[in-house]
């Protein structure tokens, strides 16, 4: 949700994207940068870099994505999740290495050419790879159950998700397994350039938190049929997501 923005983000582009779909093996990396106070008093400053592999099949698709992450004062984890080890502490702390890989499947449960609707069902589980003690993670997994869904109209498109996250929970923390859901659309106002508007939002995890808010201004560009890159500015309104946030996705299809 946040939108990582790497974890959930792609998929709403790729729903939004005005290509028809294509089958077969993709590669993408991207460089992520959030910064935010998150309810503390000292300013978070978090980098991402994502790789991501993708397969398609005609009705099915899967995916992995292992990030590398940067953080400067942690408090939360890039989707809003508190860390357990951030503590109250203000000296300036940094720490980096490995993220949490995400696996991801998806299954194409409606596609009408003639109304262009798409309805998709995704399971994910995020697994605790990152280091815990480090403040990168909170070293368990979860798992999601989300729906998306797309309408084009012409060059415009509308798309949306709805999801459900059971947390795990680490040593003395009892997270609540949070719904979410997504909604934006985009126009494509070139045969290779699209622009898009997106809002997320994510209950709370812990009693004294905070839900996710966000809203996304995210453009893409597509060279070729086999590469695009998209770019993204996020700004958040709630404590459990950051100040602003701002990133691309370069993808190769092959």
């Amino acid at each position: 949700m946040h939108s990582i923005r790497f974890l959930l983000f792609p998929a709403a582009l790729a729903l939004a994207a005005p290509a028809a779909a294509q089958t077969g093996l993709s590669a993408s990396v991207g460089a992520d940068y959030a910064q935010g106070k998150y309810g503390t008093p000292v300013t978070s400053k978090q980098w991402t870099i994502p790789f991501i592999a993708k397969y398609e099949a005609e009705k099915w698709s899967a995916r992995v994505t292992v990030p590398f992450t940067w953080i400067e004062n942690p408090s939360v984890s890039r989707d809003g999740t508190p860390l357990p080890c951030a503590g109250s502490a203000t000296a300036p702390r940094t720490a980096s290495g490995l993220g949490d890989i995400m696996l991801a499947g998806s299954v194409n449960l409606i596609e009408d050419r003639e109304s262009r609707v798409l309805i998709d069902l995704t399971g994910k589980v995020k697994l605790g790879t990152a280091d815990e003690a480090e403040c990168l993670g909170t070293g368990e997994n979860d798992y999601y159950l989300q729906g998306d869904f797309s309408k084009s109209y012409g060059a415009a498109s509308a798309f949306g998700s709805l999801g459900w996250r059971k947390m795990g929970d680490p040593p003395g923390v009892n997270f609540k397994d949070p719904f979410y859901f997504s909604v934006g659309s985009s126009y494509r106002f070139s045969r290779v350039n699209s622009l898009g508007v997106a809002y997320d939002y994510r209950q709370k995890l812990v009693d004294n938190g905070d839900p996710v808010s966000e809203a996304t201004v995210f453009l893409s560009h597509r060279f070729s049929d086999i590469f695009r890159i998209q770019g993204y500015f996020v700004k958040g309104f709630s404590d459990s997501s950051p100040d602003w946030a701002i990133g691309a996705i370069a993808t190769r299809a092959f």
